[in-house]
């Protein structure tokens, strides 16, 4: 099985070294009032997010369906979102924050999109999360529980 993107409840939202969505919501929670969130790059490469509860669902099926699978299997959505979207979806949890792109530094790679058709035919009618309804339990969760989060790097 071959998670992707993940963010949901109970991430970690260190600045250095947290995915994309943990870290535009540790930004944008820290900004000033009016303050824009400013996004390296030009927000238009591609990426595909699961939220962590879905995958949570997933593993379960795939264990307790007793799943057996001669090759890895993405557990994602089909559905690719720019940066762009991601960060105005953030903002928008925010006080509909303007999003600022910063083209002075790099994009990274254009398109991480993987295929999932295989688990498509193996569980046709599972509905992920939308990435905004993901998003906004994730920041309603964080703003709950903010002094609770890890903002630096996971102990084990």
């Amino acid at each position: 099985m071959v998670p992707t993107n993940l963010y949901g409840p109970n991430d970690c939202y260190s600045l250095d070294s947290s995915h994309v969505v943990a870290a535009l919501i540790r930004r944008a929670s820290e900004l000033a009032d009016g303050e824009p969130l400013t996004v390296w790059g030009s927000g238009q490469p591609l990426r595909q997010f699961c939220y962590a509860p879905d995958l949570a669902l997933l593993l379960l099926w795939v264990t307790f369906e007793s799943v057996h699978l001669a090759e890895p299997l993405p557990l994602l959505s089909e559905t690719e979102h720019s940066i762009a979207d991601l960060a105005r979806c953030v903002a928008s949890e925010f006080g509909d924050r303007q999003v600022l792109f910063d083209c002075s530094k790099a994009d990274g790679q254009a398109r991480k999109c993987m295929s999932s058709a295989d688990l498509r035919g193996l569980l046709r009618n599972f509905e992920f999360t939308s990435l905004e309804e993901g998003i906004r339990l994730t920041v309603a969760d964080y703003k709950v529980k903010k002094g609770e989060y890890r903002h630096g790097a996971a102990k084990l």
